[in-house]
């Protein structure tokens, strides 16, 4: 078992609450941020897919 496991899934819950948490705060003050949350999170979904899908294999010497 990886001892940094737990501190790295820590990090990652922090990270996510905190852009979770200004996402709600944006939201209270603009509420037309709503609206446009929407395409932002399906650009990025495509945008993630197609860097996804275009990527190269790692080389052999990933594997050493």
């Amino acid at each position: 078992m990886d001892n940094l496991l737990s501190d790295s899934y820590r990090m990652f819950l922090m990270t996510f609450t905190m852009i979770f948490a200004t996402f709600i705060l944006i939201i209270a003050f603009f509420y037309w941020f709503a609206l446009a949350l929407g395409p932002l999170i399906l650009g990025f979904l495509v945008a993630a897919m197609f860097y996804r899908a275009t990527g190269s294999p790692p080389s052999p010497a990933f594997y050493d």
